[in-house]
């Protein structure tokens, strides 16, 4: 008999990437009071989120909070349980792959709400929790290292320094964000996040740049600095209206930042400019995005949300162009620069930044209108 749950849980919560390009998926449903988990392989990942096309799926005790591979068959999972959980993924002749439970890690006093993997490899993990605390994992030997101390309200994300396993950072709903280097006695110090007026809400460190992090807030905006003080301006823009969720970088393509939010909405921002330019904004989504990651071998950005969709965002050549002109036609407008004719008509370029940008407000009229639709054909059932 298949081990294979018979549905894939409604609300998606988080996904990540093995270095094969599988992919991982995380999911949860409530049903009366309690919160329910399963956990979902793709081979393909244009498959999910179609229970059919799963590689391999198992039914979990809990919510999940957060994915993460270790290596190509070993993963972890953090869940509304106050554990992690290591799977690893095996192959049986009869029942094909499966999800195979190598061990429990219990230290947390509430639900864990991020996890991620140190750069030394796949033996320490991370995660954060409600209950304010940051704890540090052996995975080979199923136990504690470390346990962290240092915000007063919950701990909403961690983020691992790519290059040092000594270095990670946290935001809390406590308003701050913290730096922290497992090398020193007093390991944790606060950074100056200004301009920043909301608070912290995700976090993660640029893949190259390995002083620069990036973190989203509860208005919707998105600040990119450097750790060290007084070094450099904060670069923020607002790519979203609601809370946001997740920001990852891509690795391919390391200045390009994915956001996914509360308002609906999946942005890659070009973070090479200042302040941030939009290359591709998708607003498909009827509910919360939870989770997104970078395919490491197409590097399209993968997403998925309460609607139970799946959806990638391929950054076309004409996303980037499109940006690209925009800020130049910006930065003119801005220094009160005349452009030449030529330019505005140079192979035709202001005539399809023109359709472009038509067709796009043409979309999102067309979300509006969508979304005022379903919400009069509410208001007469419930009249």
């Amino acid at each position: 008999m298949s081990r294979t749950p018979a549905v894939i849980d409604r609300h998606l919560e988080a996904l990540d990437f093995n270095s094969d390009g599988g992919l991982l998926l995380g999911a949860g449903t409530l049903t009366g009071q309690y919160w329910y988990g399963s956990l979902w392989y793709f081979s393909d990942p244009e498959d999910a989120p179609y229970k059919e096309k799963c590689t391999a799926g198992i039914q979990v005790e809990s919510g999940v909070t957060d994915v993460k591979w270790l290596t190509g068959t070993t993963l972890a999972h953090s869940s509304d349980t106050a554990n992690l959980d290591i799977w690893g993924l095996t192959t049986d002749e009869t029942e094909g792959t499966l999800f195979t439970p190598v061990s429990q890690l219990c230290g947390h006093d509430d639900i864990v709400t991020s996890l991620d993997v140190f750069s030394g490899g796949a033996n320490q993990i991370i995660s954060s929790s409600i209950d304010k605390c940051i704890n540090i994992w052996d995975v080979g030997e199923s136990c504690l290292l470390k346990s962290y101390k240092g915000h007063q309200d919950h701990v909403l994300q961690v983020s691992a320094h790519p290059t040092d396993e000594n270095l990670f950072l946290s935001c809390s709903l406590d308003g701050r964000v913290l730096l922290w280097d497992r090398r020193k006695q007093k390991a944790a110090s606060i950074l100056d996040i200004s301009p920043c007026k909301g608070t912290p809400t995700c976090i993660t460190w640029d893949p190259v740049q390995a002083s620069m992090y990036a973190f989203g807030d509860n208005t919707g905006a998105v600040t990119y600095k450097d750790v060290r003080q007084n070094i450099g301006q904060a670069n923020t823009s607002q790519p979203h209206t609601g809370k946001i969720h997740r920001v990852r970088f891509s690795k391919t393509n390391p200045t390009w930042l994915g956001s996914v939010s509360d308002d609906c909405t999946v942005v890659v921002s070009d973070m090479s400019s200042s302040p941030a330019s939009i290359l591709s904004r998708d607003a498909n989504n009827s509910d919360f995005v939870h989770g997104l990651a970078w395919c490491p071998k197409s590097n399209k950005l993968y997403t998925c949300g309460w609607d139970f969709n799946v959806t990638s965002l391929d950054i076309a050549k004409s996303d980037i162009q499109k940006s690209q002109m925009k800020n130049k036609l910006n930065g003119a407008a801005i220094s009160g620069e005349s452009q030449p004719l030529e330019n505005h008509t140079k192979d035709g370029d202001t005539a399809m930044e023109n359709v472009l940008d038509f067709l796009s407000i043409m979309r999102d009229v067309h979300c509006i209108k969508r979304e005022a639709s379903l919400l009069r054909k509410q208001l007469l059932c419930n009249a």
